[in-house]
C-alpha cells in the first residue's frame, strides 16, 4: 500500500512540471490591467527662490534620456508650467520661472514625461512663499539712533539702529559741504556714518531687504524716511558784545564779556564780571545771524562760586533797531518795556546750586528766531550786586 502511494505521488510531480513547463515567461501580463507601466525618472533635488510675485526653480536633468519634458503642477492641479526637457543635456542645470504669482504660500508638485505621455512618481518639495506688496508695505527704514553736527568741520555723524536680519543695505542721499549731490550706501555692519554735509539740506534714506537667503527679488521701502538735523551747537566764531542804554559793564576787574565765548570753561580773569551796578542788571550780545535756538548753557566761575549767577533770564530779539529800553533792569516795568520793544522771554533760569558746573536747559517752545540776546541777572549765589559767568552756549535748528 505505501509502495502505491509513493508511486502516484511521483507521477503528479511529474505532470505538475510538464504544466509548468508549458506555460509562457510573459503570461503574467494577462493580469496587469492595460498593459505594463513605465515610469521615467522623477526630477530630484529641485531648490526653490521665491521673488516679487514669482519663484525660479532649479534642478539637474537626470540621466534618463527618455525624459521630453517636465511639468509642475500647483494650487491643487488647477495651474501648471511646462518645461520642454529636449532642449538640456543629461547633468545640465534646468532653471524655470513661474511668474505672475499672486503673494501667498504655495504647493508644487513636479513630473517628468516621455514623448509617449508616460508620467514620473510625483516629486513634492516644501511649501514655498511668494511675496508681494503686503511684505513690501511691512517693511521700515533702517532706524536712525543719533546725530552729530561739526559745524567747524561740516561734517555730520549719524548713528544706526541695529540693523534686521533680513537688511541688505539703505542708500543715504544728500547735498555735500560744497554743494554737491551724493549717494552712500550703508551696510549692515556700519554702526555710524561720517559724512560732509551742507546745512540746512534734506536727507533722505531708504533701505532695501531680501526676504530669505536665495531670494531672486529684493524689496525697498514703500517710502523714503528724512533725517531731521536738530539741536546743533551755535557756533560762536561771530559772537560780539554789543552796548545798549542801561547794559551793565561787563568786562570789571581785568575780565572781558568775550571770555563767555571763547569755548573754555572759565576761572578768574578768564570770566565775565560786572562791574558795579545793582540787581537786577543786564547785558546784551550779538550772535552774528539768526537762529531758531532751541538750549542753552551756562557755567559759573570755576575757581570760586563767589557772585555766580543762579536766577537770571535770557531775553532774545531779531533786530535791535528801537529795541533799546529806557527802564533800568530792576524798575518792575522792565518786562513790559521790553516785550513791547519786541523782546521775547527765551527761558528764566533757576538754579538750585552755587553757578559752578555746567547747567543746560530747553529754551521755551514756539519762540521766534533771534539774532541777539539780552541776560538779565535776578540773583548771584552769594546775594551780591555784581555777577560773573564762565561760559555760555546755545543749540539751534537748521
Amino acid at each position: 500500500m505505501l509502495k502505491k502511494y509513493i508511486k502516484n505521488t511521483i507521477w503528479l510531480l511529474i505532470a505538475s512540471c510538464f504544466v509548468l513547463s508549458c506555460t509562457k515567461w510573459d503570461d503574467y501580463k494577462k493580469y496587469i490591467e492595460d498593459g505594463e507601466k513605465i515610469y521615467p525618472s522623477k526630477p530630484n533635488n529641485i531648490t526653490s527662490h521665491p521673488g516679487d510675485g514669482r519663484v525660479l526653480f532649479k534642478w539637474k536633468k537626470e540621466i534618463d534620456e527618455s525624459v521630453n519634458k517636465y511639468k509642475i503642477f500647483w494650487n491643487n492641479g488647477n495651474d501648471s508650467s511646462e518645461v520642454d526637457a529636449s532642449k538640456f543635456k543629461v547633468g545640465d542645470s534646468i532653471l524655470h520661472y513661474i511668474n505672475k504669482l499672486n503673494e501667498s504660500s504655495y504647493t508644487f508638485s513636479f513630473y517628468s514625461y516621455d514623448k509617449d505621455g508616460n508620467k514620473s512618481v510625483k516629486t513634492e518639495i516644501p511649501p514655498v512663499n511668494v511675496y508681494g506688496p503686503k511684505y513690501r508695505n511691512s517693511l521700515l527704514n533702517r532706524p536712525v539712533k543719533g546725530v552729530d553736527y561739526d559745524a567747524e568741520k561740516f561734517m555730520l555723524n549719524i548713528q544706526w539702529g541695529t540693523a534686521d536680519t533680513s537688511y541688505l543695505y539703505t542708500d543715504l542721499k544728500y547735498v555735500d559741504a560744497q554743494n554737491k549731490a551724493k549717494t552712500v550706501r550703508i551696510t549692515p555692519l556700519d554702526e555710524t556714518t561720517e559724512i560732509s554735509w551742507k546745512l540746512g539740506t534734506k536727507i533722505y534714506y531708504k533701505s532695501t531687504y531680501i526676504p530669505i537667503t536665495g531670494a531672486i527679488d529684493n524689496f525697498e521701502t514703500v517710502n523714503q524716511d528724512s533725517i531731521l538735523v536738530q539741536n546743533i551747537m551755535l557756533s560762536k566764531a561771530g559772537w560780539k558784545k554789543i552796548d545798549l542804554l542801561n547794559d551793565i559793564g561787563a568786562d570789571g576787574y581785568s575780565t572781558n564779556l568775550a571770555n563767555i565765548w571763547d569755548g573754555e570753561l572759565g576761572s578768574y580773569p578768564k570770566i565775565y564780571h560786572s562791574e558795579g551796578g545793582s540787581i537786577p542788571h543786564h547785558f546784551t550780545i550779538d550772535l552774528g545771524s539768526i537762529n531758531q535756538l532751541t538750549m542753552f548753557e551756562e557755567s559759573g566761575r570755576q575757581d570760586c562760586a563767589c557772585h555766580n549767577a543762579v536766577d537770571f533770564e535770557v531775553w532774545g530779539i531779531d533786530n535791535v533797531t528801537n529795541a533799546a529800553t529806557t527802564l533800568p533792569a530792576n524798575d518792575p516795568k522792565w518786562k513790559d518795556e521790553s516785550i513791547a520793544k519786541g523782546w521775547t522771554l527765551l527761558k528764566t533760569i533757576n538754579r538750585t546750586d552755587d553757578g559752578i558746573a555746567p547747567f543746560k536747559i530747553n529754551l521755551e517752545e514756539g519762540i521766534p528766531p533771534v539774532r541777539y540776546i539780552r541776560i538779565r541777572v535776578l540773583r548771584t549765589q552769594d546775594n551780591s550786586i555784581e555777577s560773573h559767568m564762565g561760559e555760555i552756549s546755545f543749540w539751534y535748528n537748521p
